[in-house]
């Protein structure tokens, strides 16, 4: 059994890539904070983009550094205001149906149109020239591919959105796609055997919802989830001392803001000069 603390990422990569725990188990059960309350990227675009549901056209590996995703290369143009991301062929969603620039436009042209990272980007447009998404910038933006890996600009299959153009599905190109869903706390996955990449070694995956520290701990204590993550000291602590569990704490880049309320008249007196 392995218990994660802090690290979101790394435990999702070590679960779908691990041969000890592939050859010893083809299914296994995750218990996680984090509920998956709707359909739409915007909202639940982190555990959709994390249990390898959904794929963005840029990656990223555990160092951070970018690498080909659903786009094979990207390039820009002299003027820097313009980038061509190259579509990888050969690739079908979970429906059956192709990858297509139609379908990247329509997930990365609604991501833009929504509150977010495309948002704060300055892009004047999003088009598709031939099997290429194109980007149109107002000014320069060097770290456009990297924001591509965001979790709000995951491709949803065209099947993904109803009549209106509002998700209705979870279909993508993942390495796992989806059998069961149950908003906001589990999801059944099963191994997507037409994944254009790597087959993941596990064959089928349960993640559950659960928002209470100490009943992550628990599952974890019982045998009832094979992996937990995000702990509360007295449960890392706790379970660090049972010797069916593995505890593993990783260290993450975080970013924390200091907001100071600079009307407080706390701030009206000078600093005295103590030279």
């Amino acid at each position: 059994m392995y218990i994660y603390s802090r690290a979101v990422y790394f435990v999702i990569a070590l679960f779908f890539s691990t041969i000890a725990i592939a050859e010893a188990r083809k299914s296994v059960t995750i218990a996680a904070p984090w509920e998956v309350a709707s359909y739409d990227p915007a909202v639940s675009g982190f555990a959709i983009q994390k249990l390898q549901i959904m794929e963005n056209l840029v990656d990223a590996d555990e160092s951070g550094k970018l690498r080909p995703g659903l786009a094979t290369s990207w390039r820009v143009s002299d003027d820097a205001l313009t980038w061509t991301f190259e579509l990888r062929d050969g690739v079908t969603f979970h429906d059956g149906t192709p990858f297509s620039a139609d379908a990247a436009i329509l997930a990365l042209n609604r991501a833009w149109q929504q509150p977010g990272v495309l948002a704060k980007a300055p892009i004047t447009g999003i088009v598709k020239v031939d099997n290429a998404v194109v980007f149109t910038l107002d000014k320069r933006f060097s770290a456009l591919p990297a924001i591509l890996a965001h979790t709000t600009t995951i491709v949803p299959a065209l099947s993904a959105f109803d009549a209106e153009g509002n998700p209705s599905a979870l279909i993508s190109t993942g390495p796992f796609q989806v059998t069961e869903f149950t908003p906001p706390q589990s999801i059944e996955l099963v191994r997507n055997d037409a994944y254009w990449g790597d087959a993941p070694l596990i064959e089928a995956a349960s993640y559950l919802a659960a928002g209470r520290a100490e009943t992550r701990a628990l599952l974890a204590e019982s045998g009832d989830a094979d992996m937990v993550f995000t702990l509360d000291p007295s449960g890392f602590s706790r379970l660090a001392d049972i010797d069916s569990v593995q505890t593993v704490a990783v260290p993450i880049p975080r970013v924390v803001t200091l907001k100071v309320n600079s009307g407080h008249p706390f701030f009206n007196a000078p600093v005295p000069d103590r030279r």
